[in-house]
């Protein structure tokens, strides 16, 4: 049976602030705040005292103001901040789709790595698409291997 927690720690809340703003389109970080409501649905979650982590398996999904990110499983250490969301990860905002193999992200630097990742930007048509798109900086990116186009 499916669990569900409506109301979780502020740290689950910000795996949905890798969003790729450099695509503006995705919206602006600052749009996610700890006052929203978040939902998020698991096969199975527990908290690993012992570890600091935080674990979501099977079906995961983590809703907040319009924004659903889904992946197979979701691990966050409380403690460093590091998240990482594995197996079918996407990531959708409006008509916006983020979908990849998996992604890690260090929550309080906002810098992490998505893996074979497809991107479409509704408004201008723009599928893009890489081995790998990294994060380095505010508005510094890494893509391997990446593709832009408008053509469906």
């Amino acid at each position: 049976m499916p669990q569900s927690i409506k109301s979780l720690p502020p740290l689950f809340l910000l795996l949905l602030l890798f969003s790729f703003p450099v695509f503006g389109e995705f919206g602006p970080l600052e749009q996610f705040t700890t006052e929203e409501a978040v939902s998020i649905k698991a096969d199975k979650m527990y908290y690993d005292q012992k570890k600091n982590l935080y674990h979501a398996e099977g079906n995961v999904a983590i809703e907040q103001k319009g924004a659903v990110l889904r992946a197979d499983t979701i691990l966050l250490d409380s403690i460093t901040k590091d998240a990482e969301a594995r197996g079918n990860v996407s990531l959708q905002q409006g008509e916006n789709i983020l979908s990849c193999d998996s992604l890690d992200i260090n929550l309080d630097t906002q810098l992490g790595t998505v893996s074979h990742a497809n991107i479409f930007v509704k408004e201008d048509n723009y599928h893009i698409g890489g081995e790998q798109f990294e994060k380095l900086g505010e508005n510094k990116y890494k893509i391997l291997k990446g593709t832009l186009t408008t053509c469906d």
